[in-house]
């Protein structure tokens, strides 16, 4: 049996995908472990499918922690000795690389985000320039790639001369019923996942004010955690703003059961974002839940082809604000969204999607 070490620097209790993937890969005769990092303020971690391990940090973020996370990497590659490596983003191909290629072993690279156009590096050209140098050097000399979307992918690869493997961060399948309108808060808005920047949460909070009969339900934690907060607090729609803080993947689902809509507001300005398809999609369309998102190419598509909810073009809180209430008083039309929703859910489902991963590794 093939050792795979699946290596992240985020907080694993969050990372879906990639438990969803080391279980895939353990059902399927692999020896997954899962490495991540463990952070002061971490929920408890408990998989029995397969091993993990949880790196305490000195550093928190900064050019010292990807040094330090890269050399305690490099250990942890070079003490388990893995036939495989699966190396997730770019900050953690430096030791999986130089690892791999002493130890002899395959490297996976899944991105999944463009890291050098991410919302935090816009403003700061000398670290994109850093990060863009990486990607062109490091990317090219891995073994497979992987992406979360079809417009990133033809996008890395005419950047890198390299094939992508589409696998979209999909649910598992879902055959229980989801609550129908009269089960559901009307009017609660709903998102899920990191508080950082360029998410749209700073709109969507200033556009809390022009919507007195409904309710923003923030499921999360992030950079901008303490100044979101504080924003709410000093708005004028304050009082209609709950953050719940980080979920379970299970409690995040009943939320989103519960819930009328859902959101996912991107900044255009990154292209990592406007090129993205995000986890919490899928989550929505598990649940379910109609969802306006950004008005973007993989939003619109499957918009398009499913009719799981609404784009827009604008971050303007007045023209969210206004969209909103638009949906809010048309309970018919969200009704037939659902619907779509829920049929989409039975098509769309990792047990259909993982077959393209198994793909990747029986290629290597």
């Amino acid at each position: 049996m093939k050792k795979v070490l699946c290596v992240v620097t985020n907080d694993l209790v969050q990372d879906a995908r990639m438990i969803r993937i080391c279980t895939t890969l353990h059902t399927s005769g692999y020896l997954p472990v899962l490495i991540g990092r463990i952070k002061p303020h971490s929920l408890s971690f408990e998989i029995d499918d397969f091993q993990w391990h949880r790196m305490r940090c000195f550093f928190s973020k900064g050019p010292f922690f990807y040094a330090e996370f890269n050399l305690r990497l490099f250990f942890q590659i070079w003490s388990r000795k893995p036939d495989i490596i699966y190396a997730v983003d770019v900050d953690t191909l430096g030791a999986s690389i130089f690892g791999g290629s002493i130890l002899g072993a395959a490297v996976i690279y899944d991105a999944h985000e463009y890291f050098s156009e991410t919302p935090e590096l816009i403003e700061k050209p000398f670290k994109k320039r850093i990060w863009k140098w990486l990607e062109k050097t490091l990317i090219p000399k891995t073994d497979q790639a992987i992406t979360v979307s079809v417009a990133l992918a033809e996008l890395f690869e005419k950047l890198y001369r390299k094939t992508f493997t589409v696998i979209r961060n999909i649910p598992d399948a879902s055959y229980e019923n989801v609550p129908s309108f009269e089960e559901r808060q009307k009017g609660l808005i709903y998102y899920q996942g990191v508080l950082n920047e360029g998410r749209g949460l700073e709109q969507i909070i200033k556009a809390m004010k022009f919507l007195p009969n409904m309710q923003l339900c923030i499921a999360g934690e992030g950079d901008l955690s303490e100044e979101l907060r504080n924003l709410a607090a000093k708005s004028q729609g304050g009082s209609c703003i709950n953050f719940v803080g980080w979920q379970s993947q299970e409690a995040l689902f009943e939320l989103a059961k519960k819930a009328w809509i859902g959101i996912n507001l991107l900044d255009e300005r990154s292209l990592s974002y406007k090129y993205s398809l995000a986890n919490k999609t899928f989550d929505y369309i598990k649940a379910g839940l109609p969802a306006l998102h950004m008005d973007f190419p993989e939003y619109n598509h499957l918009i398009h082809q499913y009719q799981i909810g609404w784009v827009t073009k604008s971050l303007q809180p007045e023209v969210l604000a206004k969209m909103l209430q638009q949906i809010y008083d048309h309970p018919n039309a969200w009704s037939v969204v659902q619907q779509k929703c829920v049929q989409a859910a039975a098509e769309l489902n990792w047990e259909k999607e993982s077959k393209r991963l198994l793909e990747v590794f029986e290629n290597l």
